[in-house]
């Protein structure tokens, strides 16, 4: 298109057509080598990109995955997902669960500064693909609105405006840590399955896995075959971040992910991966919390 838009202005203007002219055959060689040249440089781009991601490991380009809900779900059965968070605080308040969907950010590995010269070796990633910290519109910044970065402390009037609810009651979050640990799947059914109000209660699995291990949560049984299992009733109400077990550097990075999957849930707690909970715990610890007198008060235990 250009060679042709080339002799049509040129003609225009009164010079000589192609046939008595020595430009436009000289256009047509410069215009052969120019579509050699961009062509040569195409292969040569492709073989180095395509040579470059093979040469990553496996765990550089599958950092993470994440699930809204359980695998073992039907996929002609759709679950359907609350819309994306309003701009007003009150109608957020309202909106319950809220996933976090495509709320993504890319992070520094935190352990590959302070990793061994073997570790290094497996070409650990410096990147990895981790939830974003639940920052709504409605609050325009939610750490600006709660104490200003940590400037002052935080206002009743201002926590009073953080905290979802599910049918008038308050929601709880509850993060779960999971490095290879066969006994995910049984804490998270025992807590759904032993709650008083098991639908205000959503669930958010760090699931740090290695090839062959079990996937959490997983139910003894499919849910087609039994779909009144606790894990198939509520899997709309779990999540889970999945990342390679090599990529694990300890239960504090864990519970940070963790803390980076709450969606503003009234209540948040963190839990092992090997617990079992008591009937109606969500009735006693929101009572236990309630007697303290003391909105700041944390409830804590080490349990045996």
């Amino acid at each position: 298109k250009q060679r042709a838009l080339y002799i049509v202005s040129h003609c225009s203007m009164g010079l000589p057509n192609s046939s008595n002219s020595a430009v436009p055959k000289r256009m047509v060689s410069i215009d052969k080598q120019l579509v050699a040249a961009l062509t040569a440089l195409l292969i040569f781009y492709t073989i180095v990109t395509l040579r470059t991601l093979l040469s990553m490991p496996e765990l550089y380009r599958h950092k993470a995955f994440f699930h809204y809900h359980n695998h073992h779900v039907d996929q002609q059965q759709e679950i359907k997902l609350p819309p994306r968070a309003p701009d007003d605080i009150e109608e957020l308040r309202h909106i319950f669960p809220v996933h976090v969907r495509d709320d993504l950010e890319i992070i520094d590995h935190p352990g590959l500064a302070f990793a061994s010269e073997p570790s290094r070796n497996e070409q650990l990633p410096p990147k990895l693909t981790v939830p974003k910290f639940w920052n709504p519109p409605a609050y325009k910044d939610v750490r600006r609105f709660l104490g200003n970065y940590g400037e002052t402390l935080i206002k009743p009037e201002q926590a009073s405006q953080i905290g979802s609810y599910w049918n008038g009651l308050e929601t709880i979050y509850v993060s779960v840590a999971s490095y290879r640990d066969p006994e995910c799947s049984p804490t998270v059914d025992s807590i759904y399955a032993r709650a008083t109000h098991p639908d205000r209660v959503r669930v958010a699995v760090v699931l740090q896995r290695a090839d062959g291990d079990e996937f959490c949560p997983e139910p003894e049984q499919s849910c087609e075959a039994n779909p009144e299992q606790a894990i198939c009733k509520y899997r709309h109400l779990i999540d889970v971040y999945e990342m390679d077990a090599r990529l694990a550097v300890g239960p504090v990075f864990a519970r940070h992910l963790g803390h980076r999957l709450y969606r503003g849930e009234f209540y948040a707690m963190q839990v092992d991966s090997h617990v079992r909970f008591t009937k109606y715990w969500d009735e006693d610890i929101i009572t236990q919390h309630k007697q303290a007198k003391n909105e700041m008060a944390v409830l804590t235990t080490y349990l045996r």
